[in-house]
């Protein structure tokens, strides 16, 4: 007897009061009954308004049903989709996407896309098989109506349709439903579906066959907590690949018996049919580099001068991550400037796997990605955004010199002047230092080019160390930010400008350079779902030039891998570019607002696996003579010693000079720019070979001469 049949007697026994059977399912609203049908009227709404700028966006690919990537979770920030969680919307769309959610099927294919480095972004296709006279959105209508008759039915089984804080009885196997097997199973799979999108609780009948008996082997923890071993599923995945591949070669292959007898050779047990593949590291790495290439876990810091081979041990690296199973797209490797990041995408060319290849970044570029997608969550005290219009924001143009800021600072000063921060900051609860009292700016303010200056010097040092309002540091902490720059000014003054002046570029739609990462630090401090999802995807985070980096930067990664404690950075503190400056108007000099290097080196050295406190260094060098190597080691070992530096720069200076004068009097330098000149320089000779040793590639040299030429040896 087929089921069908057996659920139709069984239906008349039941009616002639011959049997009786009843189920045991309970729901339990999450809120009150016209929340829930009004959610079900927004969520159409804004499934519509989704799948509308999905295909705007992508050139109408959904129109002419093609696959299509977007970052949805940026498209919920930016449209304000806020119905139901984005895990819970993309559930609803997965779920949408299977052959048993026929012929209300929305999708043909939806997944996520990993190979971009971005976590929310997935890629889909609406239903190839629909009906072409008939739209997805009276699809969708469809699906969230019988949603809403699931509703209905379930508000009639409610003593108390008002009451939304009991657990109410639901039976499936009730006559008057007039529910079938495949009517029960549905009405099942919709309630589910109810659960979740976050409407209700539902426990379903164990008649439905849905139920099974778990036992844990360890307690409960937190979804942020659990730890899932990947090396095993990542393995049968790359033996897939392979297997795939081995069909498609025996299909295509004219020599089939070479596979014939590589088959045999198999099931014989000679050899298997697959061979495990490795990448090779080299074999003329030094033992240095060979040790810290095949480090696997923890924090590391590498330290050693140009030329001691860092990036060629960054490369081998990855190819021993790679070889550990690691996915190559789930390695970020970061830097701070654009021509580095080149070398090191060059210098991994080779490992690319199926066309997926390491995320190789300026940190820069990745803090901007993530403040692009998310600035919508940037906001104010008052739950505003601070950059409200649709248009993309656009960086500040401003010269060396940041002198295109000072007319937004000396907006911030007029303003503040208007402000009473007392009561913002004790009545309308603005996020202000724990420990510091709001200040009191006169209100006859005018516009002084020298204090311009100086909040500008403080700003750049709270941007260094990702200072944002949102949630503010405590007054202790700030004062040892800014507390030797503050000048006349107290740190209460100089953070209440820097406040105001955030809020005078949004509202222009401006940023600058620096603060792409501290955006990025706001949003993923204050949006810890979107911490996760990131901290998901990247395993392992390799740092280059780490000198160049401000303590912003690496919070920012720090966060990323607080979970898998996963960095190694390779750098030189001797190749640090001094000359950051804030320069005041008119003079020669300014204010140096840099953070030292060395504070960056140490941050990370103390919590260095190997060493807490110690780097691992790289001390041979494969690229200068050894005449040059004793002058320029010299050098370094006296990087204390003043007299010593200032001696060596003025005879270098004398020489340059000289030099300098010969070739700008040539003709063919007349008229070459001055950094043009100072790039001649980097070329020549035994000193610039020295700081060629010293500083690193040609271009840290090149900032050096130049800030030489125009003000002189300086300490």
């Amino acid at each position: 007897m087929s089921l069908k049949a057996l659920e139709t007697e069984l239906l008349n026994l039941v009616r002639r009061g011959i049997i009786s059977y009843a189920g045991s399912g309970q729901f339990k609203p999450n809120f009150p009954l016209p929340v829930l049908y009004e959610k079900l009227s927004n969520l159409e709404k804004d499934l519509r308004q989704l799948l509308y700028a999905i295909n705007t966006s992508r050139r109408k690919a959904l129109e002419r049903n093609e696959r299509a990537t977007a970052n949805i979770r940026a498209l919920m920030s930016t449209h304000d989709l806020n119905t139901v969680t984005l895990s819970q919307l993309t559930h609803f769309l997965f779920q949408h996407s299977l052959e048993s959610s026929e012929p209300l099927r929305l999708l043909e294919h939806f997944r996520r896309a990993t190979r971009n480095g971005q976590p929310d972004n997935y890629e889909l296709q609406l239903w190839l098989d629909r009906d072409p006279d008939t739209s997805v959105f009276a699809v969708l209508h469809a699906i969230i109506a019988q949603l809403v008759q699931k509703l209905e039915v379930l508000e009639k089984r409610m003593k108390d349709p008002a009451d939304a804080t009991d657990w109410h009885v639901i039976d499936v196997f009730e006559a008057d439903l007039h529910l079938s097997y495949a009517d029960r199973r549905k009405f099942h799979q919709q309630l589910l579906l109810l659960e979740t999108l976050g409407l209700l609780r539902y426990r379903s009948d164990p008649a439905m066959g849905q139920t099974m008996h778990l036992t844990l082997l360890q307690p409960p923890v937190a979804r942020e907590q659990l730890v899932i071993d990947l090396q095993s599923l990542r393995l049968q995945e790359s033996h897939a690949k392979s297997k795939r591949k081995l069909m498609e070669h025996y299909a295509t292959s004219p020599q089939k018996e070479l596979y014939a007898q590589q088959f045999a050779r198999y099931f014989q047990g000679e050899k298997p049919l697959l061979e495990q593949s490795q990448q090779e590291l080299r074999q003329d790495l030094t033992s240095q580099q060979r040790q810290i290439a095949t480090l696997t876990a923890g924090i590391h810091v590498i330290e050693g001068p140009a030329g001691c081979g860092k990036t060629l041990t960054l490369a081998e690296h990855v190819k021993h991550l790679i070889n550990q199973q690691v996915p190559i797209d789930h390695i970020m490797i970061t830097t701070h400037y654009t021509s580095a990041e080149g070398h090191i995408a060059e210098a991994l060319k080779g490992l690319e796997s199926e066309g997926a290849t390491a995320i190789s970044t300026t940190i820069n570029a990745f803090g901007n990605k993530i403040f692009a997608q998310y600035r919508a969550l940037l906001r104010r005290s008052d739950g505003t955004p601070y950059y409200r219009s649709v248009q993309l924001p656009q960086p500040l143009k401003s010269g060396s010199d940041s002198e295109g800021e000072l007319p937004y600072i000396n907006q911030a000063l007029k303003r503040v002047a208007t402000l009473d921060f007392a009561d913002l900051v004790h009545h309308r609860h603005w996020p202000w230092p724990q420990g510091l009292e709001p200040p009191h700016f006169s209100p006859d303010y005018r516009s002084n080019a020298a204090e311009e200056d100086r909040f500008q010097a403080a700003i750049h040092r709270l941007r260094q160390y990702g200072i944002f309002p949102t949630t503010p540091p405590t007054g202790e902490r700030l004062l040892q930010i800014v507390g030797e720059h503050t000048g006349v000014y107290s740190a209460s003054e100089l953070y209440a400008v820097y406040m105001i002046f955030i809020e005078v570029l949004a509202e222009q739609n401006l940023y600058t350079f620096d603060d792409q990462i501290v955006f990025a630090l706001a949003i993923l401090r204050t949006n810890p779902e979107i911490l996760r999802e990131y901290q998901r995807y990247f395993e392992h985070v390799i740092i280059d030039e780490l000198q160049d980096f401000s303590p912003a930067n690496v919070e920012l990664l720090m966060m990323l891998c607080q979970k898998r404690s996963n960095i190694m950075a390779f750098g030189d503190s001797f190749q640090e570019v001094q000359f950051d400056k804030i320069k005041a108007k008119g003079k020669r000099s300014g204010e140096n607002v840099k953070i030292a290097a060395q504070a960056v080196f140490a941050r990370l050295a103390q919590r260095d696996t190997c060493d807490p406190g110690k780097a691992h260094q790289l001390t041979i060098n494969f690229r200068s003579t050894q005449e040059i190597l004793d002058f320029a080691t010299f050098i370094r070992s006296k990087a204390n010693e003043r007299g010593a530096i200032l001696t060596f720069l003025r005879i270098l200076f004398v020489f340059l000079s000289h030099n300098l004068f010969q070739r700008i009097s040539s003709s063919r330098l007349e008229r070459a720019p001055l950094m043009n000149v100072a790039v001649s320089f980097s070329r020549i000779t035994f000193p610039c070979r020295v700081c060629h040793f010293v500083f690193g590639e040609r271009r840290r040299l090149t900032v050096f001469l130049t800030e030489l030429f125009v003000s002189g040896p300086r300490i």
